[in-house]
């Protein structure tokens, strides 16, 4: 008996948990459409920013590198 009211103790918890999830779900400030594409198109030119930038870091600091090498060799 005790098996069968901790399952039923547990499906309680379970039920609970998900109505309280659908409750915050509902109070969530949605972004439209429009916003998500602005924000996304802005996350993808950072990114293309970014990686140039750190590509000419690596240039610079190969070169450095093999001239340092060049030296002690």
């Amino acid at each position: 008996m005790k098996f069968i009211e901790t399952l039923q103790s547990i499906a309680g918890k379970i039920k609970a948990f998900f109505n309280e999830v659908i409750i915050e779900l509902k109070k969530v400030s949605w972004p439209s459409f429009k916003e998500v594409r602005y924000t996304t198109l802005i996350v993808i030119i950072a990114v293309f920013i970014f990686g140039i930038y750190l590509f000419l870091i690596d240039i610079m600091l190969t070169r450095f590198l093999q001239l340092i090498y060049k030296i002690f060799t």
